[in-house]
């Protein structure tokens, strides 16, 4: 089963284990438009999950590192996930996320789920906090 959904960014997750490399089950191309950033930022991630409910039960994430050029990173972002073949079936939601802001110093978090603060949001921004944000129905 191979399924390619071009989703707006989210919120939260948690990563849980990897399993040997194999045909991505779920491509997800996520848009990322993020400017202004704090001059020291330097990475984030873009991190996408799949689930077996809309409140959790993850089966399985993965993410794609990005660096960041002149404060910004502009472009569409591939996060390819695959789920153990046994639970394939129970695949039936997904989020995106934006997360892991880190700096050239150290390659220390400073802002993201787990940061020492959250990432400063321009007023209007379409971002929202990550308890807010419930997983999505995967198109069939």
């Amino acid at each position: 089963m191979m399924n390619s959904i071009r989703v707006a960014l989210a919120s939260a997750i948690l990563a849980f284990g990897t399993f040997p490399a194999m045909a991505a089950d779920f491509t997800f191309i996520v848009p990322v438009d993020v400017s202004n950033l704090p001059p020291e930022i330097v990475s984030f991630n873009v991190q996408c999950a799949v689930s077996t409910a809309a409140t959790g039960g993850i089966l399985q994430t993965a993410f794609t590192n990005l660096v960041v050029r002149n404060r910004a990173y502009r472009g569409d972002v591939t996060v390819e996930v695959t789920v153990i073949p046994s639970r394939r079936a129970e695949a039936a939601y997904y989020k995106c996320e934006i997360r892991d802001f880190r700096t050239a110093t150290g390659g220390g978090l400073v802002y993201g789920l787990y940061g020492s603060q959250p990432l400063p949001r321009a007023s209007g921004s379409p971002f929202r906090g990550e308890t807010d944000l419930d997983f999505i129905p995967i198109p069939r």
